[in-house]
């Protein structure tokens, strides 16, 4: 499950994971998949945001940092 949205000038991702720990973690370089439309092709971007992990769930807020529109 991945739910995703625009909000607030930020990107907000919601999605399932395998674990029972709670974590927060402050990343500047995370890897994430992005559509470039020029290229027509997924590529990998580095995002800078905030990774809340909760157990069966990982919650993402950040923003991508590289702008491919």
């Amino acid at each position: 499950m991945e739910y995703s949205r625009y909000w607030l000038g930020m990107y907000w991702a919601i999605s399932t994971r395998n674990g029972a720990g709670f974590d927060i973690e402050a990343v500047d370089s995370r890897a994430t998949w992005a559509y470039d439309p020029e290229e027509d092709e997924i590529v990998a971007i580095p995002f800078s945001g905030i990774v809340i992990n909760l157990p069966l769930l990982t919650i993402v807020v950040g923003n991508q940092a590289k702008d491919l529109l």
